[in-house]
């Protein structure tokens, strides 16, 4: 198996376990990321000795009246999603459309900064909800001030939580400049090693007038350049979990409850995410756009890609999908 492949599948693992999602298996995986069907499901988790707590599975113990039910509205939901085909997207987007041309974009420019800034507490509160209580009740939280981010909460287990606009995460893609986006995530360790200055660099440059896209390609070059970013490191991951978390203009919810790797590559053909029955999807992560995943601009750019995997239960532990 590719080493990075590998790499992602041990995060994944790793996060389910921080994160009580155990009953993530690749089996189910797949099937849902490669829009199986639900026979292909139901042959992927059927095995003789499983049931399910309130956290995950529980191997070797007497299946409960609750834990069935549980897992046969886990199984009912993930139905669902299989026959509906949901598909990956990427960091601030969440539902495949037919876009409408680049014209037409709602919010073309960047507004006033005050339509993207949050009162203090609940932006506290909009990123901690992006993963579950046992990680960010201990994580540092941002806040984003007219000065750039702001440190509200200093946390004690390497992780940090923050909540904001598009454009402090990307250098452009249709919702770029959109005042309702209110992406909410907490970075592992070693995203925050080497995905946060990426972030904060996009802030940095928003806020000092820096809007245009050959503007931005060329001050995170020079960022690499300068060695003010870092290569991403193994095993960078995210939690995008937060059920009032605003990511798209697209669908009902305007949301997608998932977790996120970060890879340092260009091409997805090194995932085999061209071949259609592929559990993973990924897109850029400099132009993080579902119809357009792969722009021509990401030649000048450091290689990085994401990898969202969609998980069904909220960080509260409600679930995602209905």
């Amino acid at each position: 198996m590719d080493l990075r492949l590998h790499c992602v599948s041990a995060a994944v693992e790793s996060a389910a376990k921080r994160s009580g999602l155990q009953y993530l298996k690749p089996g189910l995986l797949g099937a849902l990321r490669g829009g199986g069907s639900y026979r292909a499901i139901l042959r992927a988790k059927q095995a003789k000795h499983r049931a399910l707590s309130s956290r995950g599975h529980i191997f070797g113990r007497k299946e409960t009246k609750t834990s069935m039910m549980r897992f046969a509205k886990i199984e009912k939901i993930a139905a669902r999603v299989a026959v509906g085909a949901l598909a990956l997207m990427s960091l601030l987007s969440m539902t495949v459309s037919t876009r409408a041309q680049e014209a037409e974009r709602p919010y073309p420019k960047m507004l006033p900064l005050s339509q993207y800034l949050m009162d203090r507490n609940a932006a506290i509160a909009l990123a901690r909800s992006a993963a579950p209580e046992g990680i960010s009740k201990d994580a540092s939280v941002l806040v984003l001030t007219p000065k750039g981010w702001e440190t509200a909460v200093k946390g004690t287990n390497g992780f940090v939580c923050m909540a904001g606009p598009s454009w402090t995460a990307s250098i452009d893609f249709y919702d770029v400049w959109s005042p309702k986006q209110r992406g909410a995530i907490c970075l592992n360790p070693a995203a925050v090693r080497s995905i946060l200055p990426i972030y904060r660099k996009m802030t940095q440059m928003t806020l000092a007038g820096v809007t245009s896209v050959k503007e931005r390609i060329a001050g995170i070059q020079e960022a690499y350049a300068n060695k003010e970013i870092p290569p991403v490191e193994p095993g960078a991951m995210s939690y995008m979990m937060s059920k009032d978390a605003y990511l798209s203009h697209l669908g009902h919810t305007h949301n997608l409850c998932h977790v996120m790797f970060f890879l340092p590559i260009k091409d997805p053909v090194e995932l085999d995410a061209n071949d259609p029955n592929s559990p993973i999807s990924s897109t850029s992560f400099w132009f993080p756009d579902p119809d357009k995943p792969d722009s021509p601009l990401n030649k000048d750019l450091p290689p990085l890609r994401v990898v969202p995997i969609e998980v069904p239960y909220w960080s509260d532990g409600s679930l995602a999908f209905h």
